[in-house]
Order: C-alpha cells, then sequence, then structure tokens
C-alpha cells in the first residue's frame, strides 16, 4: 500500500495478449486447461493480471498442466520450440517481441469471453474492453476481443502544483510521439488520460484536465 501515490493520467492501453501456435488445438482460453502456460515473470504486473483473465474464464493455476513465468522474448522461444503451448503477455500493442514471433512462427491470439470481459470491466477499473484489430500481427485475419490495463503515470500528492502542470504538459501537448517513432506514445490522448485509472488524481491533474477537456468527454 502506497496512499501517498496520485495518478497523473492514464497513458495508453496494455492489452492481454493470450498466445499459442497457430498449427495446435488451442482456440479458446477453456482449452488451455491441462496444458503449458507461461503467465509472466512472478514479480511482474503481467502474472496478476493473467491470474484475473483466467480466474474470469473459471480457471485456476490448478487447472493448469505446468505454470511458467518468464518476459515475452523468452516465452515466444519457449513456444517457438515447443516447450510451452501458451503464454501470457501484457504489453502494448503492436509488441515487438510478438511481432518478432509472427512474423517466423504461425501464432494464434485467444479471444476472450464476452461474459469474462463483462466481468472483468465490471469488477475491476482497472480493466479496459479493447479489441485487437485484424493484421495487427503477421497472419491474424480476425480481430480479436480482449482486456487491457492502461500504463499510468503517477507521483506521491505531495508534488508541487507547477511540475505537474510541467509534466502533464510535456507528455500531452509538447512531445510529437508519431514523429518520435512510439506506437505506445501515439496513443496517448487528454481524451483517454482518465481511463482506468486506478489511484485518485493528483489535484493539479484533476484541474489540468477538467480545463481542457469538454464536459462530455469526462
Amino acid at each position: 500500500p502506497a496512499p501517498s501515490l496520485r495518478a497523473l493520467g492514464s497513458l495508453f492501453p496494455e492489452p492481454v495478449h493470450i498466445v499459442v501456435r497457430a498449427d495446435g488445438p488451442i482456440r479458446t482460453v477453456a482449452d488451455l486447461r491441462g496444458r503449458r502456460v507461461d503467465l509472466g515473470l512472478p514479480d511482474s504486473g503481467s502474472r496478476p493480471t493473467a491470474l484475473a483473465v483466467l480466474a474470469a474464464h473459471g480457471i485456476s493455476p490448478d487447472d493448469l498442466g505446468i505454470v511458467g513465468g518468464s518476459g515475452p522474448v523468452r516465452a515466444a522461444a519457449a513456444l517457438t520450440a515447443g516447450e510451452i503451448d501458451a503464454f501470457v503477455s501484457v504489453i502494448t500493442a503492436p509488441a515487438r517481441a510478438i511481432q518478432r514471433l509472427s512474423a517466423r512462427t504461425p501464432i494464434r491470439l485467444l479471444p476472450l469471453d464476452r461474459a469474462a470481459v463483462a466481468a472483468l470491466t465490471a469488477d475491476d477499473r482497472s480493466f479496459v474492453p479493447l479489441v485487437l484489430p485484424a493484421a495487427t500481427y503477421a497472419g491474424q485475419m480476425a480481430a480479436v476481443p480482449t482486456v487491457a490495463v492502461t500504463a499510468m503515470l503517477a507521483a506521491r500528492a505531495g508534488m508541487p502544483a507547477v511540475e505537474v502542470e510541467a509534466v502533464l504538459r510535456t507528455a500531452f501537448e509538447r512531445v510529437d510521439f508519431v514523429a518520435a517513432g512510439s506506437a505506445a506514445g501515439a496513443l496517448i490522448s487528454r481524451r483517454r488520460a482518465r481511463s482506468g485509472l486506478t489511484l485518485p488524481l493528483h489535484p493539479t491533474a484533476e484541474s489540468y484536465f477538467a480545463e481542457r477537456l469538454p464536459e462530455a468527454t469526462r
């Protein structure tokens, strides 16, 4: 617990990717029962998110054959080598590690069940519904419904107002992320800055967005 933390705003969504080989039998999240699944690094934010997504589908770690824990690069290599059957990664799309994987190994992204998405987004404000468009990755022919958590800019409650406003102006107004070649940065928008927040907004951030957003978008 860190009660002194305050949100300065949401930056960009980090969708849940559940990746399997396209030439394998796994087509739904339910098919993961009894399979070797990498859920992300034990101390990362990906693992609790992956566990929550599985739980929304009625699957616990005990229902899996083997539970692994590594980052997306190592998990992608393990999937290619046949050492695991699936991996879960919570990462901005398109994720470079998954792009590289899809270029050399046909993959399938598992869609989340509609009821699971509804349950996740109703019970936990950190989850937002999201659809990965077709062709996000090589060979992906259809859009994939999933959920995302948001990368969040945070600071201590005592951060001076002038510093908070300087950070917000830099992130939301002054940097041309498209020109800088940042796919994630290109998604930063004042309109989405309150989406998926799990901390109260810093008072200066509250004022900053209130002055710059029409009432309908709040």
